[in-house]
């Protein structure tokens, strides 16, 4: 039963992350963030305590997992949502590498509340290791945004 419940916590937070759409109105004409632009990121102040929250996820015991996940969904959900926001402030153009990335980060927690326990522990790494990466390259396409 607690599984199935993390399992629908996290569809409808992957349903929440993907349902948002924004029309050309609302990117900036430019194309990047101008000097000046008092737009503050959303992402960027969020990303120290990520980090700790994904280290702490990755020493926690397997027993952990299943309580930790659904707290981490929200946490996912969140921290997509402002990476998309942030780029789309920038006028940062759809990557596919990075919307893959980012679509794999979603489709992993569908995947780990459905797992064997045997194998939880295997996906959460996987898992982990590909948001550091989605991570990482947001920060380079921050920094390319504002060198312009």
């Amino acid at each position: 039963m607690r599984r199935m419940m993390a399992v629908w916590v996290m569809v409808v937070s992957v349903a929440a992350c993907g349902s948002k759409k924004t029309d050309a109105a609302n990117m900036p004409a430019s194309g990047t963030m101008m000097a000046g632009d008092s737009m503050a990121m959303m992402a960027a102040p969020m990303l120290p305590k990520v980090r700790l929250h994904l280290d702490s996820l990755a020493s926690s015991s397997a027993a952990m997992h299943d309580a930790a996940m659904a707290g981490h969904a929200a946490v996912m959900g969140g921290l997509l949502q402002a990476m998309q926001t942030d780029l789309m402030h920038m006028g940062m153009h759809s990557d596919s590498a990075y919307e893959a990335l980012a679509d794999s980060v979603v489709k992993d927690q569908v995947a780990i509340a459905a797992a064997p326990a045997a194998q939880q522990a295997e996906l959460v790494r996987q898992h982990l290791d590909r948001v550091r990466r989605l991570m990482a390259v947001y920060d380079g396409m921050v920094g390319k945004g504002r060198r312009g």
